[in-house]
């Protein structure tokens, strides 16, 4: 007797058991398509679902605890009612996944279109860099170009006026020398020419002799006359220092005096 008693129960025990699998592998089947949160609810419904048909079967034979017919038939209807519209979330949220991936594909498109569009630009901005670091490449050449030049002018120019330099200090070094032997040479007439600038001498020939007078401004230059009153009109002989000691004054020496017809009187 005991023996039947345990052969139903491992009966009622093993079709429980299959149908926790059975859920257990249509929930996980469920969440592998959909994923995410709301995979996993829905996984988690459907497993309860098959939890609550499979667990109160009622053992075979036990007395006062079979479930009447309509009972189950009303249970099923609402099982079934319960997994329509679970078949309907799932509808809707494949629908959602379609529309996910769709708008997926659109975002990685205008990805790629954006990603393309950037490296154009990029490509672009490369050319332009490198076309603007060739004309600074070259504007600098040519810079480098004209401060070898102007260097080179400068120094040509340096040496011009180091050369200028030379010759002007050689012409003031000769210009120095000439003014010192002039000054030697205005020093040495000076020595020996009188002062010109002041009173002078003339030395008048007389039949009885030499006579000196002393006259106001420069001395009169040979060959010229000159009137003394009372005296007449002579012709200075000769130009020379004075005869008296000491003295610088110059002495116009003065000839016989010139008669009215220009020649000399006895």
């Amino acid at each position: 007797m005991w023996i039947q008693r345990a052969a139903r129960m491992s009966a009622g025990n093993a079709w429980r058991i299959a149908l926790v699998l059975a859920g257990l592998l249509a929930a996980s089947l469920v969440y592998g398509e959909i994923g995410g949160t709301v995979g996993a609810e829905i996984a988690l419904a459907i497993f309860l679902v098959v939890l609550v048909v499979a667990w109160p079967r009622p053992r075979a034979g036990s007395p006062g605890r079979a479930v009447p017919w309509r009972r189950r038939r009303r249970r099923i209807s609402e099982l079934e009612s319960e997994l329509a519209y679970v078949r309907s979330g799932i509808d809707e949220l494949a629908g959602e996944r379609d529309e996910l991936r769709v708008e997926l594909r659109e975002r990685e498109a205008a990805q790629r279109e954006h990603e393309a569009e950037a490296a154009s630009q990029a490509a672009v901005a490369a050319g332009r860099l490198a076309e603007a670091r060739g004309q600074l490449a070259a504007v600098e050449r040519a810079r480098a170009a004209e401060l070898e030049r102007v260097g080179d002018e400068l120094r040509v120019r340096t040496r011009a006026v180091a050369a200028l330099e030379g010759a002007l200090e050689v012409e003031v070094a000769a210009r120095a020398r000439a003014e010192k032997q002039l000054a030697s040479a205005e020093a040495r007439i000076a020595g020996v020419l009188p002062d010109d600038s002041g009173p002078h001498l003339l030395l008048v020939a007389r039949a009885d002799g030499y006579r000196l007078v002393v006259r106001d401004g420069p001395a009169p230059l040979p060959g010229a006359a000159v009137e003394l009153p009372g005296a007449g009109v002579f012709t200075v002989s000769k130009l020379g220092r004075s005869p008296l000691p000491g003295d610088s004054r110059r002495c116009a020496c003065l000839g016989r005096p010139v008669g009215p017809g220009g020649g000399e009187t006895g």
